[in-house]
């Protein structure tokens, strides 16, 4: 009988245990995904393949082994995908006017003057 455990990051894992992200991860995912946004999806290793986080949902993820130290961070396991998706930001011109009352004539000369010609 299969027996599914959670365990802790300082315990020993045996075949039935496994980790999830939270569904947080998931549903921000998911929003962001839905708008369009550039997204660096990173995940532990070890971590259940799931929604996000799994490799049928067209993302590109990095899988962080448990030993990683900050020296990880120059490897080109980490270093292509976050190049990938910071070029991605680049490319986006978004701009936050707010929702202030106070605001909506400065906003309205901000997006004037920012708007597509």
């Amino acid at each position: 009988m299969f027996t599914p455990s959670i365990y802790p990051l300082d315990s020993e894992k045996t075949e039935n245990d496994f980790r999830l992200a939270t569904e947080y991860c998931h549903h921000e995912g998911a929003v962001a995904y839905t708008y369009g946004l550039p997204l660096l999806t990173i995940a532990e290793q070890g971590l259940e393949p799931r929604l996000m986080f799994s490799q049928h949902a067209g993302l590109e993820i990095i899988s962080v082994p448990l030993d990683a130290d900050r020296s990880w961070l120059a490897t080109k396991t980490f270093r292509g995908p976050f190049e990938n998706w910071k070029q991605k930001l680049e490319r986006r011109r978004d701009v936050f006017l707010g929702y202030c009352g106070s605001s909506t004539v400065f906003s309205a000369l901000v997006g004037h003057d920012i708007a597509p010609r």
